[in-house]
């Protein structure tokens, strides 16, 4: 491995210089989780600077927003995030992702964010944050400007992030809109082993039931099977104001599979991955529906 300046930054405002000024040829360091095993199996060019964000220990929080929002710092781990009761008890399909993440270990120091700045397919958190119409706030050296999530995954491992920019925070939109509304969420995934594998294929939904039990919001995430984390727009319009159950939901389903983009690789065929999505989408959309009951 070829060497590197380690730049322990900080402030908030040496990050952004630096990364204005240096552009690719410096990376960011949080948890370091997935940065440093791609570089050290030679996945990731060796950058000439790698910029630490652990002195930065104002990004190292979960905060309560506004109207009932929920702001995820940039510090924030795994962990913490799936141990947090804010997190249980509205977001409960975020808890459930960032607990399949790796190990024990690589959850008590890798960081949602940098699961979601790796913007690789198979990034379990990111897909719980799309079901649950999550946003990124970007700092760099214009200020500050808001992403949706969708909009930030412009390729297979790239950002739309500009040269000097980096994510600050991921906020979770309030899990209420009027008292009272039925509102479930939930993450499923399969993979070789329990947390120590990337997904081969993972859905995330999360509803809103209104009168009768009809839909009347949903947004469902897949991930591991598209160049990037994606919504199944198609299946979600096929539910919205219906209930979802029996033949309208495999129609779902189906439209969900037809959505993704799988490939072929060791983990497996795309067909396979097509059949897991029919299955994951229907068994997360019936799990937020029964949470939202309950």
């Amino acid at each position: 491995m070829k060497g590197f300046e380690y730049v322990p930054a900080a402030t908030l405002a040496e990050v952004v210089q630096v990364l204005a000024r240096e552009g690719m040829r410096a990376r960011l360091l949080a948890g370091g989780t997935d940065l440093i095993p791609r570089m050290n199996l030679g996945k990731e060019n060796v950058p000439d600077y790698i910029v630490s964000l652990r002195r930065l220990g104002e990004l190292n929080y979960l905060a309560d927003g506004d109207g009932g929002s929920l702001r995820i710092g940039a510090l924030a781990t795994l962990h913490a995030v799936e141990a947090d009761e804010r997190v249980k008890n509205n977001f409960l399909a975020l808890a459930e992702a960032a607990a399949a993440v790796g190990s024990a270990q690589v959850r008590n120091v890798g960081t949602v964010v940098g699961n979601v700045c790796s913007a690789a397919s198979a990034a379990d958190t990111a897909v719980a944050l799309l079901s649950l119409g999550a946003k990124v706030n970007v700092v760099g050296p214009q200020g500050e400007r808001e992403v949706d999530l969708p909009a930030f995954f412009a390729g297979p491992r790239r950002s739309s992030l500009a040269r000097g920019e980096m994510v600050k925070e991921i906020v979770l939109p309030a899990p209420t809109r009027e008292p009272p509304v039925r509102r479930g969420s939930a993450f499923l995934r399969v993979s070789p082993r329990r947390g120590m594998d990337c997904s081969v294929a993972a859905a995330a939904a999360t509803v809103v039931l209104g009168k009768g039990g009809a839909v009347d919001e949903v947004r469902i995430g897949l991930g591991a099977v598209a160049a990037t984390p994606l919504r199944a727009r198609a299946a979600e319009e096929i539910l919205k104001g219906q209930k979802p159950v029996g033949n309208l939901l495999d129609a779902a389903t189906d439209a969900a599979a037809n959505e993704c983009r799988p490939i072929d690789d060791i983990r497996g065929s795309v067909e396979y991955r097509r059949q897991m999505v029919r299955v994951l989408v229907k068994r997360a959309v019936e799990r937020a529906c029964r949470r939202a009951s309950e």
